[in-house]
């Protein structure tokens, strides 16, 4: 059952927020310049689960994140975990935005019931999601780290679910 539970989570990957603004002047408000987060990256996503009894997996994915289109600080576009003995193949789609220094705050979503990744995974596990958080972390150079966590109540117990991600620009 956890093994399901990270192929499910793992294929939850990226994107959502508000527009960055800086005062430029006493009284008025300018938009920020962000960095660009658009471009083709080759992804690795790294899941750690947490099972009811204290036992912990970790599963390693290889993928593709997708960024086609920014306007101003927010982005969207779509991942792909290209399948593994440790996971899926599945792709989904991904929005966020991205501050003037570099940090970037996202959500993932797969086709399907839920709003994000982590209602995904628990309709399909058939467990309550308890807590999430979007994914969060920075886009250095060419290259965007973040992660992200889920909580869920199952039938055996509670499961935590934290899954990394590190992306570099092709």
């Amino acid at each position: 059952m956890l093994r399901v539970l990270a192929l499910c989570s793992l294929a939850f990957v990226l994107a959502c927020d508000r527009d960055w603004q800086s005062p430029s002047a006493p009284g008025r408000l300018e938009a920020a310049t962000s960095p660009s987060v658009v471009g083709s990256y080759n992804a690795t996503f790294v899941g750690t689960i947490t099972g009811a009894f204290g036992q912990r997996s970790t599963y390693t994915c290889p993928g593709s994140v997708d960024i086609p289109t920014q306007a101003d600080s927010t982005f969207s576009g779509s991942f792909t975990e290209a399948g593994s003995t440790d996971c899926q193949q599945e792709s989904g789609t991904i929005a966020g935005a991205v501050r003037p220094d570099g940090g970037v705050t996202f959500t993932a979503d797969l086709p399907g019931g839920g709003t994000d990744i982590w209602q995904d995974g628990a309709e399909r596990l058939g467990c309550t999601l308890v807590s999430s958080t979007p994914f969060r972390g920075t886009l250095t150079g060419g290259t965007l780290s973040a992660e992200g966590n889920g909580v869920y109540d199952c039938w055996f117990g509670t499961v935590n679910v934290d899954i990394q991600v590190s992306a570099t620009r092709t």
